[in-house]
């Protein structure tokens, strides 16, 4: 029995459960970790460490069932953390939480999401 599947499911409903409530969540969460909330910033914090956590789940979801040698999940995994950390870091720069640094972020995050959604949306490879 090939226990790998078992085991990214697993880890990806692990991780996509946590990064969501770290998103969405983050000041009922982080005063159990022993974290102080001074100010909205350690909220943003929070909800980036979700979205790492979340685009993970999605990566060890999407590559479950994919044969060795097979990328196209691992990039769809990829899209889905830049996509969900655009968003944060954009309501966060509406907030007023970040500064000019924020809008690089973006700047970065959301063309490296394109680039990934673009390569995840190619043919599946076939095996001989």
């Amino acid at each position: 029995m090939d226990t790998g599947p078992k085991l990214l499911v697993a880890t990806a409903l692990l991780l996509l459960g946590l990064g969501a409530s770290w998103i969405v969540l983050p000041h009922q969460i982080l005063p159990y970790l022993g974290v102080p909330l001074p100010d909205v910033g350690a909220g943003v914090v929070a909800r980036l460490a979700g979205t790492a956590m979340f685009g993970l789940g999605a990566i060890a979801w999407l590559t479950r069932a994919a044969a060795p040698g097979l990328l196209r999940p691992v990039h769809q995994g990829f899209a889905a953390y830049f996509l969900s950390q655009s968003v944060v870091i954009l309501l966060a720069l509406m907030a007023g939480v970040f500064n000019l640094w924020g809008w690089v972020l973006l700047a970065v995050a959301i063309p490296l999401f394109a680039m990934h959604a673009g390569a995840g949306l190619g043919e599946q490879s076939r095996t001989r």
